[in-house]
C-alpha cells in the first residue's frame, strides 16, 4: 500500500483488527464473579438463610403478611423517633407550681359560673306572644327540641315575620311530611291548629292515670294539682314562644 509520501507501507491486518476488537475475550476473575451472583441474589431475595418480609425500627424481622411486629408489637407504618424529634429537657419540665393567690382567684372564678349557671337554670321563662299571621303547627309527636324547648303532642306554636326568631323558625316550620322524615327519621308536626282536646280537666274525658316509680319503689303518678298547673301554664303560654335568653 502506497503512502501519501508515495513509500509502499505494509499493515499487519490481523494485529490492526486485534487493537480494534480482540479476538481472545478475557475471562471475569472469581471475585468478579462472586461479586455478581451476590448482587443478583440479593436483588432478587435468594440469599441463603433469606427469608421475605420486613424489619421493624428495632431490627425484629417479620413476615410479609404482618402489620405489626411480633416480637414488640410497633406497627409497620410507625415512623422512627431520631434524637432531633425528641423533647428537649426545658419542654419536658413541669410547670411551675400554682401559687396560693392563682389557686383562690380559679376557685372564685369557679364559683361565680356554678352561680350564674345557677340563676340561669331558675330564671324564669319568659314566651312571645304569636306574631300575627305567619306559620301556625301543632305537634304531633314528642320530642322536638327548637328555641331552647322540647316541644310535645297536642302543643301549637305560631310564628311569623315579626318576631326575633323568625329566622330560625324558617329553617323547619314550613318541612313537610317527607321532609321531616328526611331530616330526623319522625314526622313531628303538622300546619293548622291542634284537631283534638285541650287540657286534662275535661269531665266527660277519662284520661289514662300515667306512673312512675319513687325512690322508695311505690307507683306514684302526677296529682291532680300539678295537671292543673301544667295545664294552666301552657294556656298562658298560648301559641307563644320562648323569647331568647342572650341577646
Amino acid at each position: 500500500m502506497a503512502g501519501l509520501s508515495g513509500k509502499l507501507v505494509l499493515i499487519n491486518v490481523v494485529k490492526a483488527s486485534e487493537k480494534v476488537r480482540p479476538s481472545v475475550v478475557e475471562e471475569p476473575s472469581e471475585e468478579e464473579l462472586a461479586a455478581e451472583e451476590q448482587l443478583v441474589l440479593t436483588q432478587e431475595g435468594n440469599l441463603p438463610g433469606y427469608q421475605p418480609g420486613w424489619d421493624c425500627p428495632f431490627g425484629h424481622h417479620n413476615p410479609a403478611e404482618s402489620m405489626f411486629c411480633t416480637s414488640c408489637g410497633i406497627s409497620i407504618n410507625a415512623e422512627v423517633v431520631t434524637s432531633e424529634d425528641r423533647p428537649t429537657a426545658e419542654q419536658m419540665r413541669p410547670p411551675p407550681a400554682v401559687t396560693d393567690q392563682e389557686r383562690a382567684e380559679r376557685e372564685r372564678k369557679h364559683m361565680e359560673a356554678v352561680a350564674a349557671a345557677a340563676r340561669f337554670e331558675h330564671t324564669p321563662v319568659t314566651y312571645e306572644p304569636p306574631s300575627d299571621g305567619g306559620v301556625l303547627i301543632h305537634f304531633i309527636e314528642d320530642g322536638l327540641t327548637a328555641f331552647g324547648q322540647v316541644w310535645y303532642r297536642g302543643q301549637e306554636l305560631q310564628i311569623g315575620p315579626s318576631s326575633s326568631r323568625w329566622a330560625e323558625a324558617q329553617q323547619w316550620v314550613t318541612l313537610n311530611r317527607n321532609q321531616q322524615l328526611e331530616r330526623w327519621g319522625k314526622h313531628f308536626f303538622e300546619p293548622g291548629p291542634w284537631p283534638g282536646r285541650r287540657g286534662y280537666s275535661h269531665e266527660d274525658v277519662a284520661y289514662e292515670q300515667l306512673s312512675t316509680v319513687d325512690k322508695k319503689g311505690q307507683f306514684a303518678g302526677p296529682r291532680p294539682e300539678e295537671l292543673a298547673a301544667a295545664e294552666e301554664a301552657e294556656r298562658r303560654r298560648g301559641r307563644g314562644i320562648p323569647a331568647p335568653t342572650f341577646r
